[in-house]
């Protein structure tokens, strides 16, 4: 995780094989749900989506060695460490 200027992104990449995103269940931070309102995801050539945007009739391509950034926006700083 790291701090951005509104809240903390983090990163997700593929390793094993060519898969598709097809749900976001939910984000918990240091034991915290996180409001899925509040995230945003921005995969490789730029797109961003939202977790309501990511569904079974309309998932996301993810094929191996792609990365997908992640934004939290609105929780505040973490503060140094592992969360």
């Amino acid at each position: 995780l790291k701090n951005t200027a509104t809240g903390v992104r983090f990163s997700i990449k593929n390793r094993l094989s060519d898969t598709e995103l097809t749900q976001v269940h939910s984000i918990i931070i240091d034991g915290k749900a996180i409001s899925l309102d509040k995230v945003k995801m921005e995969v490789g050539d730029g797109r961003v989506f939202t977790p309501a945007q990511v569904s079974t009739q309309s998932v996301i391509a993810f094929p191996l060695r792609q990365t997908v950034d992640i934004f939290v926006d609105g929780i505040g700083k973490l503060a140094d460490g592992k969360h």
